[in-house]
C-alpha cells in the first residue's frame, strides 16, 4: 500500500512540475509579444524583423546592412540625436542595429560609414539609399 501511495505522489508532483513549466513558458512568450505565426516559419531568413523594429530608421539601417551584405559598417554622428547627452552606447538607435544587424559588426575604423547626411560625405561614392539613410564607400 505504501508503494502505491508513494508512486501515485511521484506522479502528482512530475504532473504538477510539468504544469508549472507550461505555465511558464506561456508567460515568457506573452512578455516577449511571441507569435505563433512565427513559429512554424522558423526556416525563412529575417522572418519577424519587420514586425520586431517599429522604429523605421533602425529597420531601414538594418535593411541596408543586410541588402548589401556588409561585414563591417560605421553608423555616422548625424544618425543619433544630438539633443541627448549619453555617448553612443546608450542610444536605443545603436543598440537595436548592432542587434539587429548580425553577423555583420559595428567597426569605428570601417570604410563603409551609414548616415543621414549626404552632403558631409560628398566624396565618398554612394553605395545604396533607402528613405533618408544613405550608405557610403569612403
Amino acid at each position: 500500500m505504501i508503494i502505491i501511495k508513494k508512486n501515485n505522489i511521484k506522479k502528482i508532483y512530475f504532473i504538477l512540475i510539468l504544469i508549472l513549466i507550461i505555465f511558464q513558458i506561456i508567460l515568457i512568450a506573452h512578455r516577449n509579444s511571441f507569435e505563433l505565426k512565427y513559429f512554424f516559419k522558423f526556416h525563412l531568413s529575417n522572418i519577424g524583423l519587420k514586425d520586431g523594429i517599429k522604429n523605421q530608421k533602425i529597420f531601414d539601417i538594418v535593411s541596408l546592412i543586410k541588402k548589401n551584405d556588409l561585414k563591417r559598417y560605421n553608423l555616422a554622428h548625424d544618425l543619433f540625436d544630438q539633443k541627448n547627452k549619453f555617448e553612443k552606447i546608450h542610444h536605443k538607435l545603436y543598440q537595436r542595429v548592432i542587434e539587429a544587424s548580425y553577423p555583420s559588426k559595428f567597426s569605428e575604423n570601417s570604410n563603409i560609414i551609414i548616415s543621414l547626411n549626404k552632403k558631409k560625405f560628398s566624396t565618398c561614392e554612394l553605395v545604396d539609399k533607402r528613405g533618408n539613410i544613405y550608405v557610403f564607400k569612403c
